[in-house]
């Protein structure tokens, strides 16, 4: 099968320089793209509150068999894969002790599984095990991993084997670069309008969550991630990482680009905690909602890093 290449309809404009926030954002490959991109757009460019304030600095399509060639799903999502395809095998002691606090469950005789041996064992389609309904008592979130408890099992980023199952050579992906100077209470508050219009136009079920028809940068690491693989120019050719205006603030601040590629690629850190002890979390997620300067002090509060991927 041929493969079918981008269209770039923006070209990436560059960092930004100035007192702005750049978020990226990508339409699943499951949603309407063109109607879903036009109410998107609609939002920030007719309501007051944002009109000025957001501006597009890069939009493309991505045809699915272009990212099957350049395996762009599977090292965009190369930890929680890791973790979905190793299960048990993959936690610290600390995940081992933090699993069991919070399931009251000894690790040592918890069945926990990866998503793919939870398919193989449960005899169900990764959408079906997507649908798994559970309590929200028997969901965790630890190292930005997702643990799903169902009867005897706990199975571990139980979404993976559908992300990778949805993006097939016949389905595409918008993705585009959002450049703001708002504030995270505005930015949040901005998506929660573009939801509803999104709900109001029924091209998204009110029971659905958001975040099954589009996703976008929640902190300044996470849009580093996110641009890996998805940010290409006009011959095609990935741009690289260190061209994203967060990366090019760290590096104008002294921070090699090896360490910042260090920490996508191993993104788990150890950090003080409570009374001398110590905490685990992915830096991705624990950087939600701040600022680059609080981003940056909050990595280099960390005491350690936890080196998952090698």
């Amino acid at each position: 099968m041929a493969i079918r290449l981008p269209t770039v309809i923006v070209p990436y404009a560059g960092p930004c320089n100035e007192n702005c926030r750049d978020l990226f954002v990508y339409l699943r490959p499951e949603s309407n793209g063109v109607e879903v991109e036009s109410v998107l757009m609609r939002v920030f460019m007719n309501n007051p509150a944002y009109k000025g304030h957001v501006k597009i600095v890069y939009m493309a399509n991505l045809p699915g068999s272009f990212i099957n060639d350049r395996k762009i799903i599977e090292n965009h999502y190369a930890v929680k894969y890791h973790f979905a395809s190793l299960g048990k095998k993959t936690f610290t002691p600390y995940m081992a002790q933090a699993f069991t606090q919070f399931f009251s469950v000894p690790f040592e005789d918890a069945h926990i599984v990866g998503a793919f041996e939870a398919l193989r064992i449960l005899g169900i389609t990764p959408e079906e095990l997507v649908k798994l309904w559970v309590d929200p008592f028997d969901m965790m979130t630890l190292n930005g991993q997702t643990i799903k408890h169902k009867d005897d099992l706990y199975i571990v980023n139980y979404d993976i084997p559908a992300l990778l199952h949805k993006n097939s050579n016949r389905t595409d992906l918008a993705a585009m670069i959002f450049r703001t100077d708002l504030d995270w209470e505005g930015i949040h508050a901005m998506f929660g309008h573009m939801t509803e219009a999104l709900i109001e136009e029924q091209i998204l079920d009110p029971r659905i969550p958001p975040s099954r028809v589009f996703h976008f940068s929640k902190s300044p690491f996470e849009m580093l991630l996110d641009g890996c693989g998805y940010l290409v120019d006009k011959e095609y050719n990935a741009i690289p990482v260190m061209e994203l205006t967060f990366a090019h603030w760290l590096l104008d601040r002294g921070i090699p680009e090896a360490e910042i590629l260090g920490i996508i690629g191993n993104p788990i850190f150890r950090f003080p905690g409570y009374a001398g002890g110590v905490v685990e979390e992915n830096l991705l997620t624990y950087t939600t909602n701040h600022t680059y300067e609080e981003a940056l002090a909050r990595w280099r509060s960390a005491t350690s890093q936890v080196l998952i991927m090698s």
